[in-house]
């Protein structure tokens, strides 16, 4: 009798073990593929209107280079942006913004050693609500920025406790300046 316990055991964990293998294994079936090319075909015609409705909208870094143009006051800056090959690579490593909602976007910041804190970012994404839920997310930049200074070159805290972030219509902004608030108007005349 206990060897039609063990065998009754032996069933139930073959086919539980069968049944586990079986689902894996659904999951890598041709059906995927047939899914993959609908969605390509889905997304190009996307593509199609996305460009279409990329017409009615500024280029990011144009945005940035009158921001960044509306003072004197800012050190050399490099320009990173989202035609660039690198490109996100270094979105990535700046914010936590999904960067498949990212429709362009523009970096500017200081190379300058002697002023290495400023910065200008503007990311537009598909929606205004999209920039919306997002905007907390440039704040936690300022907030990395501010711990990475604080043990580097603490005399900067100043510039960074004036940083600015906001949104207008699907554009997001994020401004480490001295002169965040001449900026940040020059933000509000580019997008209007």
């Amino acid at each position: 009798m206990r060897l039609n316990e063990y065998t009754k055991k032996a069933l139930v964990l073959i086919t539980a073990a069968s049944m586990c293998i079986g689902s894996f294994t659904a999951c890598g079936s041709d059906k995927g593929s047939s899914d993959k090319k609908d969605n390509k075909s889905s997304e190009s015609s996307d593509s199609n209107k996305s460009a279409e409705d990329d017409k009615s909208y500024k280029p990011a870094k144009e945005i940035v280079e009158a921001m960044a143009s509306s003072v004197n006051t800012l050190p050399e800056l490099k320009y990173v942006e989202y035609a660039d090959e690198s490109a996100q690579d270094t979105f990535e490593s700046l914010c936590d913004i999904d960067y498949s909602l990212v429709k362009d976007f523009c970096i500017a910041y200081s190379i300058d050693t002697e002023s290495p804190a400023e910065e200008i970012l503007v990311i537009r994404l598909s929606s205004e609500e999209e920039a919306k839920e997002n905007v907390s997310m440039l704040d936690e930049r300022i907030d990395r920025r501010k711990k990475m200074f604080m043990n580097y070159k603490p005399e900067f805290i100043p510039i960074i406790n004036k940083a600015k972030t906001d949104y207008d219509g699907s554009y997001l902004y994020l401004i480490i300046s001295a002169d965040s608030e001449v900026i940040s108007r020059a933000f509000d005349n580019s997008v209007e």
